[in-house]
């Protein structure tokens, strides 16, 4: 197979996910999960802009026709953050209250998804999740601060299991295409 890898593009949401380098990194970490796998002649990380005017399966397949690949690896992400105000946030009405009390409640999910598809039949041929769930309570002054660090944190432990649920996936594809060969067919090109 030759493996396209690319990101699913944002819709343009405020949160904008994962920097470039923590991107490009993983992108890196999961092509070195496909190399060696006796299936797999070549990965090509495909840039996010090529999917962005790509909608659909036929703007898939634009793109892989482009990138001569055979299935395409994509990765997505969603992370939601939702804050509320404790009972110990009355005590926001002080000055000093703002600083000391943690009236402000927050709740991270972050779930990033790697779904392998082959091009040409549209079938999924595995996918590997990884989630992360994240509470915790903070003064007002230290909010922001606070739920961006948690944020980053959600989105690595997200990131690392996918990662390992990758690794899983991969080794029991391999077993699919020796148990039932009928699902998936193997052909060697010259």
């Amino acid at each position: 197979l030759k493996v396209g890898l690319a990101f699913v593009p944002s819709r343009g949401l405020s949160y904008q996910g994962p920097s470039m380098a923590d991107r490009t990194r993983l992108l890196e970490d999961v092509r070195h999960q496909f190399v060696g796998l006796d299936y797999v002649d070549e990965i090509r990380v495909i840039p996010e802009t090529y999917l962005r005017g790509a909608r659909g399966a036929s703007g898939m397949q634009q793109v892989a026709r482009a990138f001569d690949v055979d299935v395409m690896a994509l990765i997505s992400y969603d992370q939601i953050t939702t804050t509320r105000a404790n009972n110990q946030s009355l005590m926001y009405w002080t000055i000093v209250g703002a600083y000391i009390f943690e009236g402000t409640d927050h709740d991270t999910r972050t779930f990033v998804d790697l779904a392998v598809v082959d091009v040409k039949t549209q079938k999924l041929l595995l996918r590997a999740p990884g989630f992360d769930e994240r509470r915790g309570d903070v003064t007002l002054v230290r909010a922001d601060e606070s739920i961006r660090r948690t944020s980053l944190g959600a989105m690595q432990m997200a990131t690392d299991q996918m990662q390992q649920n990758l690794a899983v996936e991969l080794v029991r594809f391999e077993e699919r295409m020796k148990t039932k060969p009928d699902d998936i067919q193997v052909s060697y090109r010259g």
